[in-house]
């Protein structure tokens, strides 16, 4: 059933129409359905534009929380070239493995300064980086000197609990960050979903609402040819050949309204 406020405004828009051309008021419908059809398109480019941006938003953050997870290991990694410099004795060998996993660790600190994105997330990184900072002074001052003397095991206890415990500072930093980065990629997958539900709902809305309003005026236009021609389409075209044949009998029928057609 056709709402009042609906029924109110096609009889408005017939009554606007009255005094306007058939051709104008075809041409109105056309023109309202481009617009329709143009507004449409901008709704789905944006709606896809921000979906789009939401799921970057959650492959950054889950990216960035695997590879933060992975740097929280390096610290282990760090640990094992620290014991292997005492027991194995080979100092080239672990000058070269130390400098490498050394250059891993900056690189990874620097990464997650990059990422984190609150206070909280930066003391955790910075905590990190000051751990990693006493541990690298600890082993060439102390450590790396204690084994080049070949130090009793008690002498190389206290250096080597120094950076075991720090080595635990700087892993609870890493995992603290990645596990931020982890809920926040969840979020943002959050985001994403209801982003999509929403933007389907709106675009089912707007086809229905543009829909309702082609159909509306579709009525009215109609309704205003017919009321003025006082017949439907057919009819006055039926009439026009009788009258080209020579019939005048309804001829005056078609006077009212053959100003408008055009």
């Amino acid at each position: 059933m056709p709402t009042l406020d609906a029924l109110k405004w096609t009889h408005f828009s017939e009554q606007l129409m009255k005094n306007w051309k058939i051709s104008s008021r075809l041409n109105l419908i056309v023109a309202i359905s481009v617009v329709s059809l143009v507004l449409l398109g901008v709704l789905n480019w944006f709606t896809l534009s921000k979906l789009a941006d939401l799921q970057d938003a959650g492959v950054i953050k889950t990216t960035a929380a695997a590879r933060v997870s992975h740097d929280s290991g390096l610290g282990a990694q760090a640990y094992r070239v620290v014991a292997d410099t005492f027991i194995n004795q080979q100092f080239s060998d672990t000058d070269k493995k130390w400098k490498e996993i050394s250059d891993g660790i900056d690189k990874a600190l620097a990464f997650a300064s990059s990422v984190a994105d609150n206070d909280q997330s930066r003391a955790d990184v910075q905590g990190a980086r000051a751990a990693w900072e006493s541990i690298r002074k600890i082993y060439s001052d102390e450590y790396v000197v204690l084994s080049k003397k070949d130090a009793p095991r008690s002498e190389i206890a206290t250096p080597d609990d120094k950076i075991d415990k720090l080595i635990d500072k700087y892993d609870e930093g890493m995992s603290k960050l990645a596990a931020k980065l982890e809920s926040d990629s969840k979020a943002a997958d959050g985001d994403f979903d209801t982003q999509a539900k929403t933007s389907r709902t709106t675009m089912l809305v707007t086809i229905a609402l543009a829909a309702l309003v082609l159909v509306a005026l579709t009525v009215a236009v109609s309704r205003s040819i017919t009321g003025q021609l006082g017949m439907e389409l057919g009819e006055a075209m039926a009439l026009t050949r009788r009258i080209a044949q020579g019939d005048l009998t309804d001829a005056g029928t078609a006077d009212a309204g053959q100003d408008n057609l055009a």
